[in-house]
């Protein structure tokens, strides 16, 4: 995959151009508007999102295709969402194509919780 620089990135390309046969972890930067205003009363919130082409942790039985995990550091509340490629694939299609929308199944609960 060649080195491109971030507004010249198409997030559906790099999905498409993932590798199937090794592990490979890709960050979708999630962006909303500034006049929702919404945010947490004591932190500032930090929702990222992380797409795996495989899961190291296979080998626990039943263990689904997304996760969360949550850092509170000083002011910051860090909600990390963890999904593997092919859920998010079958999303994408499910939404004919929408990324934010696909995304918005694992994303939109994260915020829920840390609002």
């Amino acid at each position: 995959m060649a080195t491109r620089a971030p507004d010249e990135l198409d997030p559906i390309a790099l999905l498409d151009e993932a590798p199937d046969d090794e592990f490979a972890l890709l960050e979708l930067r999630l962006d909303w508007p500034p006049d929702l205003e919404i945010y947490p009363k004591k932190h500032q919130l930090w929702l990222r999102f992380f797409v795996m082409t495989g899961d190291p942790l296979a080998w626990i039985a039943d263990r689904g295709e997304a996760w969360g995990a949550t850092t509170l550091a000083d002011e910051v509340l860090e909600l990390d969402v963890y999904v593997t490629l092919p859920a998010l694939r079958r999303e994408i299609e499910a939404h004919g194509g929408d990324l934010g929308a696909a995304v918005g199944r694992w994303a939109a609960p994260a915020m829920q919780t840390g609002l």
